[in-house]
């Protein structure tokens, strides 16, 4: 009831609602308890602004992983570009890296020169090019299958495969 209370303030009656329910949303990202900064990432989440963004960034950074992944869900849904540097660094940890993809998929072809510039470094591993393959199968489109297919020659096996993997999802075909 609090989150949609609050969720309602902020989205429907403008800046007098979004005063009214700050000293409440501070109380919940502000504090020691996890469920409560839990409940904060899914109130920015619901809310839909993308300038609302920089309540967001600490709990991205939080130590606690499940206020980690739903702040990544709530990265996803506001799709502001400069939540997707932690976006990309959460896809290494194995406990959030789902709603890390998740939130870089939903952040759609915006997001394809950050996923290209990572692929591209030559110190990047290649699980994480596997994974980063996995978010360009999901967004899709021409500039998606070009990069894919100018990396085809991947050394490691592992990205091969999954790039090719990809391109057929794509729906590519050789000339």
């Amino acid at each position: 009831l609090k989150v949609a209370a609050i969720v309602g303030l902020m989205r429907h009656v403008g800046m007098e609602g979004v005063a009214a329910a700050m000293d409440q949303f501070a109380k919940l990202r502000d504090s020691t308890e996890p469920n409560q900064r839990i409940l904060a990432a899914r109130i920015l989440g619901d809310i839909e602004i993308q300038n609302f963004y920089r309540p967001l960034l600490p709990l991205l950074r939080d130590e606690n992983l499940d206020v980690r992944y739903e702040a990544l869900i709530a990265a996803g849904k506001l799709k502001n570009p400069r939540l997707w540097p932690d976006a990309l660094a959460a896809l290494n940890m194995p406990n959030v890296q789902s709603a890390a993809m998740s939130a870089l998929v939903e952040a759609g072809p915006a997001v394809l020169p950050l996923i290209e510039q990572t692929f591209e470094d030559q110190t990047t591993q290649p699980e994480l090019r596997v994974r980063l393959i996995r978010i360009l199968q999901q967004i899709r489109g021409e500039r998606v299958v070009a990069f894919l297919e100018r990396h085809m020659e991947m050394a490691h096996h592992s990205v091969y495969l999954r790039l090719l993997y990809a391109l057929s999802a794509c729906h590519y075909h050789a000339s």
